[in-house]
Formats: structure tokens, sequence, C-alpha cells
């Protein structure tokens, strides 16, 4: 079974065994240390922040003597302001049901759309009142089934468990059986 929670504005299904930590971080006042000097942030693995206005054109896109002329990138050329980075067929995407601001994802909306027209489609041919699909898009726009998260921890789950122990214990010589009757 699978919870939505709010997450950073979006809305996300998570596994009903998720554990979180309420709370505020301690020592809050650790970003305002000074560490004195450059030497000091190396020794912590950091390397320097160069600006790319003072590179030259050949190792970024903004540099050189003039300023402007170009929107905020990246040294490789992907502008930074604005533009969605998100993998639009990202495996995670099944789990967002709203996007931050509300916009809903495009493959829910189309199922959405789906099941309006199946409905249509079914009211159409019977002439009576249909019952309501079930909740949620239909299972061949949300691509692979997320794993069985109860099923996790311990292995298989015993249903499972029996099936396979029962397979086990027919053999060949069952099969074979029940293919020639």
């Amino acid at each position: 079974m699978l919870r939505t929670l709010p997450l950073a504005g979006e809305v996300r299904r998570l596994p009903l065994d998720c554990a979180a930590t309420i709370g505020s971080v301690s020592n809050t006042l650790n970003k305002l240390t000074i560490l004195g000097k450059a030497g000091a942030n190396r020794r912590r693995g950091r390397r320097p922040k160069v600006r790319g206005i003072a590179m030259n054109p050949v190792d970024h896109p903004h540099g050189g003597r003039t300023n402007g002329g170009r929107p905020s990138c990246t040294p490789w050329g992907v502008y930074c302001k604005g533009k969605r980075t998100r993998l639009r067929n990202k495996w995670t995407n099944r789990f967002i049901i709203t996007r931050k601001g509300g916009v809903p994802i495009e493959k829910f909306v189309q199922a959405k759309k789906w099941r309006v027209v199946v409905e249509r489609e079914r009211k159409a041919k019977s002439g009576a009142q249909a019952p309501l699909a079930r909740p949620g898009p239909p299972d061949h726009l949300l691509g692979p089934a997320p794993p069985a998260w109860g099923a996790m921890p311990g292995g298989a789950s015993p249903a499972a468990a029996a099936a396979l122990a029962a397979l086990a214990g027919r053999g060949r010589a069952a099969s074979v059986q029940h293919a020639r009757a």
C-alpha cells in the first residue's frame, strides 16, 4: 500500500514503511564559521570557484574581454536558469502524482483523458450507468510496476513461497503427465 505525501511542493507516492525525522538540524551556526584562509578550504577537499567571466573564451562561454551577450550557462553551454532538468522518462516518475506548482505529470493527464474516453464508450454500448473505473492511470501508461514493498525485507511472500514449494515437489514428471492429459 502506498501513501501520498506532499514533498517540496509535489505530491508523491511513498511506501508505508518509510520513516522520517521531523525537527530542526542542530548547530545551525556552524555555517557561519570563518576558516581564515584558502588552505583551510582546500584541506576540506573544496576546490576554488572561478567565475566564468574571469576565464578565457576557450574555457567558458562567458569568458573573454567583453561582458554580457549570453544568458547564464555552464562551461558546457547548458543554460542554468529556467530550464527543467529532470529526465522525462525517469523511472521514479511513476511515484509523482503532481509536480511542483500543481502541474500533473503528462502521463497522468493522458491517463485521465483515456479513462474519460473509455467511460464514454462503455456508456454508449450499454446505455446504462457504467461503474466508475478504478482510481489512477492504466498500468500501460505507468510503465513497469514498482517493487513489492512488503515482500522486500523478508524475501518472497508466503503465498509465493508456497507456490514455489508446490512446483518444486511435483518435479518434471508431474508436468509431463499434465501435458499428456
